[in-house]
This record gives structure tokens, sequence and C-alpha cells, in this order.
């Protein structure tokens, strides 16, 4: 069993890994000079950045960087277990070219914090794993670190490839677009099982509805009505394989007809 409390698991050259089991905290945290992010395994986490509330719930992540304050609370009657991970900024910056490229968002000098409920599934896998690991084995925690530090370089770059099409010529424009809609994204994931419009979603975005549904589409490849269908079939896809019937599937995920959901 898991030990109550914040330990940490890995500590070398790639960074650092705190596993957290907790069921009440109220703390004051200063992050270190390095791109770190906090991720949920169960229950919910709440921060405070900024002073702007975030709350991160099971699978979301929230990134930091450059000695950022926060405050951080956890109340629940069930262990909330989660995952800090402290990445060596300067090993990604000295091992990968993708960092000189000029549209930066993670990697941005500016960047300060982001929270993201749609991390690539196999950086799920590997956070995941990382949780549920009881034992401390370092060859494993070193490796799921290279895997880590791999994944969030490819998020970095797709990241990129999307600022730099967005149309607009001011470079720290597009970049305040392109947050708007992760905005937006997040708020489609945060929603999903509510009946939500379009016009909720440019007003969470805060950019007009015809913009942000252009945009949306330009930078994700897809509506965010098809974007919403598509999470609820990941989602129902894991309930299936539950104990649930189909019809209490179909309103777990969103749907208010069964029919249409089937």
């Amino acid at each position: 069993m898991i030990k109550t409390g914040i330990h940490t698991c890995y500590h070398g050259n790639l960074g650092e890994i705190r596993r957290s089991n907790l069921f009440k905290l109220q703390k004051d945290f200063e992050e270190k000079p390095s791109l770190s992010f906090k991720y949920v395994l169960a229950g919910q986490e709440e921060y405070i950045v900024d002073g702007k509330h975030v709350s991160l719930r099971k699978g979301d992540a929230l990134f930091f960087k450059d000695e950022k304050q926060y405050q951080a609370f956890v109340d629940s009657q069930e262990a909330t277990i989660g995952l800090c991970i402290d990445l060596n900024f300067d090993k990604l910056t000295t091992t990968t070219d993708l960092l000189q490229e000029r549209e930066l968002f993670l990697f941005d000098p500016e960047f300060r914090t982001q929270r993201l409920s749609f991390l690539h599934p196999t950086m799920h896998v590997i956070l995941q794993k990382i949780g549920s690991e009881f034992n401390t084995d370092q060859l494993f925690l070193e490796e799921s670190m290279q895997d880590l530090l791999l994944g969030i370089v490819n998020m970095e770059a797709e990241f990129q490839s999307k600022i730099t099409d967005i149309p607009v010529k001011k470079s720290s424009y597009k970049k305040e677009l392109f947050q708007r809609l992760l905005i937006a994204k997040n708020y489609i994931h945060d929603n999903m099982r509510q009946q939500i419009q379009l016009q909720d979603i440019a007003d969470a975005s805060t950019i007009s509805t015809f913009y942000m549904h252009r945009l949306f589409r330009q930078a994700f490849g897809c509506s965010p009505t098809v974007y919403l269908e598509r999470i609820r079939m990941e989602a129902a896809k894991e309930k299936l394989n539950s104990n649930l019937s189909v019809k209490e599937v179909a309103f777990s995920v969103g749907y208010t007809d069964e029919a249409y959901f089937s």
C-alpha cells in the first residue's frame, strides 16, 4: 500500500518524480527553475496560481516553469493520488534541435503555466505505470523519465506546428490565440457530460463563435462537435468493459438518447 504523504521516488540527471497520496493538504509551494507538471491519477487537486483557481481531476496535467509560486489544496474523503514531475530543463534545451524553432510554447521563455486535459494516450500510460508502481526501481523510473521527456518534446513540436498555422502575422498573438484554443479544448473535456453549445465554448475561450469554430477546425483538424463525439466515444469504450448497461454508459458520457448512442 502506498504511504500517505508526498514521497520522492526518483532523483537523477533527468529530473525528479514525487508521488502523493493525500486526503488533506493546504500548502504554499515554489517550483524550481525547471519545467514541471502535476498529474492526477485519482481524486481531485485544487491550485491557486497567479490568483486564479485551477482544478485538476483524474487525467489532468498542470505545467509550470521558472520558480512559479502557487498554493495546493486537497480535501477528500478518498485518497487523492498524484504525481509531480520536475524535468531537467537544461537537459532538454541541450539535447534537441526542436527548441531552436521559432514558435516555442511550453519552452517559450515567457511561458509560466498551462492546464491540459488531453495529454497523448501514450503519456497517460507512462504516468499511470509510474503511479501504479509501489517499488522504487530506479531503472524503470529513469526509463519512464526518458519516455516522458520524449513525449513532451513531441507535444511541443505539435503545438509549434499548430501555432505556426494560425492565420495571423504577429507571433505573440498567434500564441495567445492558441492558448485560448487550449482553453476551448479543456472546456469540452470538462463539460463532455453536459449539453454544451458553441457559444459556451466561445465564451470560455473569449473568442467569437465564428472565429473560434474556424480556428478550432484549423488547429485540431475537426470541429468542436466532432471532437466532443470522439472523447465521449473514448470514455464510453472504457465504461462498456464494466458492468454498466448500454443505457447507463450512454448517460454517463453525456448522451440523453440511448438509441442515438447505440
